[in-house]
């Protein structure tokens, strides 16, 4: 029988955002986000590059969108760039408050976006997680417990770019009695810790359907986030 090892090369992403809590949901914010966007794209983040502002003040990330679908605007391009407040250059991290959940490397989900001048940043509230595993959604402000029925409402059928979905198959199942091992049994996170998983049957290749899950701390763990991340 096949043996597979996971190492997991713990980052502080879990802890950072662990105490910022999912309010009660708002669907007229998420309607007034729409009417108040340029444009709205699912996709996902396939690149990220932090930079100081002109007076090193602040660390700025530019986000690299890779779109699957079109629900309103237009764009010749499968991918566009937005940029939002906060990142790390080297030792120097900034945690900015915002308006939106924060974006992550691997992220997907539906992006409200305005465009200020020839740039593109979000919307307020404009970032809906997509919980690929569970299939729902979250925002900063919102739980949507089915994508068709309580965001694609709001919109005219889609203009398709990739034919692709952004969620696990439906018969994709939390194998947890695959797994022998799991050492150690408590770590810290943000100290480059390893987290060693045994088991068997995580398929030939790592890939989108053998990864691991974890809580989202940014919504208090209504969701969960795949730690493994595939551009």
């Amino acid at each position: 029988m096949k043996k597979n090892v996971f190492l997991l090369l713990f980052s502080c992403f879990f802890l950072l955002y662990g105490t910022e809590i999912k309010a009660q949901s708002n669907p007229t914010l998420f309607a007034n986000s729409i009417s108040t966007s340029d444009i709205v794209v699912e996709g996902k983040i396939v690149k990220q590059e932090s930079f100081w502002n002109n007076e090193q003040t602040m660390i700025l990330t530019k986000h690299t969108l890779e779109i699957y679908k079109i629900f309103k605007g237009n764009s010749n391009q499968n991918r566009l760039t937005f940029t939002t407040l906060g990142g790390q250059i080297g030792k120097d991290i900034i945690n900015a408050t915002t308006n939106h959940f924060p974006v992550e490397y691997g992220s997907a989900g539906m992006f409200l976006l305005k465009k200020t001048g020839a740039n593109y940043q979000l919307a307020t509230d404009g970032f809906i997680y997509y919980d690929a595993l569970n299939r729902i959604a979250s925002s900063k402000n919102n739980h949507f417990s089915t994508i068709q029925n309580e965001i694609y409402q709001y919109f005219s059928a889609p203009k398709v770019i990739k034919n692709e979905s952004l969620f696990l198959p439906s018969t994709a199942t939390q194998r947890i009695e695959n797994i022998t091992s799991i050492a150690p049994t408590t770590l810290t996170a943000g100290t480059q810790s390893i987290l060693t998983i045994n088991g068997s049957g995580f398929g030939d290749t790592i890939g989108e359907q053998s990864n691991v899950f974890f809580s989202y701390a940014p919504n208090g763990g209504a969701n969960d986030f795949p730690l493994l991340q595939f551009g």
